[in-house]
């Protein structure tokens, strides 16, 4: 049995499992260049099919982790626009070292952040759609890990 695992958090990540071994896994920053790169892992998912030699036929399931995934670009821009960090999280302390990241975490751990459409959680549907309009393969052969 083939299952692409995906991970759609900050560092989106992909990777394969044959047989219940792991035989290949990247992350999507390697890719794109970006660090903590989040959001559906596209490049990640194709090289791994390109460098195993599969196609989303060869797929089993697909298995999506969490109840969650973040939009990419708000993601990217609060891990990346520290302007754009200090101002969402109302903090204007000036320059402090690692103020905007920890900011962030405990914005996300307390629970603060409030869903807004293009900001934060996409559907389960609109999930799944990226899997299906992306490898064109059934909704029946994915499942969400809770």
């Amino acid at each position: 049995m083939i299952v692409l695992g995906i991970s759609e958090t900050h560092c989106a990540t992909a990777a394969i499992l044959r047989d219940g071994e792991i035989v290949g896994c990247a992350s999507e920053e390697r890719f794109s260049r970006l660090k903590n790169d989040a959001g559906y892992p596209r490049q990640a998912v194709d090289a791994l099919l390109r460098e195993l030699r599969l196609t989303p036929a060869d797929i089993d399931v697909v298995a999506l982790a969490g109840l969650r995934a973040y939009s990419r670009e708000w993601m990217n821009r609060v891990l990346h626009d520290v302007d754009y960090a200090r101002e969402y999280y109302g903090v204007g302390l000036g320059d402090t070292r690692g103020l905007a990241r920890r900011a962030r975490k405990l914005g996300a751990r307390l629970g603060l952040i409030e869903p807004a459409r293009g900001k934060f959680d996409l559907s389960e549907s609109e999930r799944l759609g990226l899997v299906t309009s992306h490898l064109g393969i059934a909704r029946d052969r994915i499942v969400t890990l809770r």
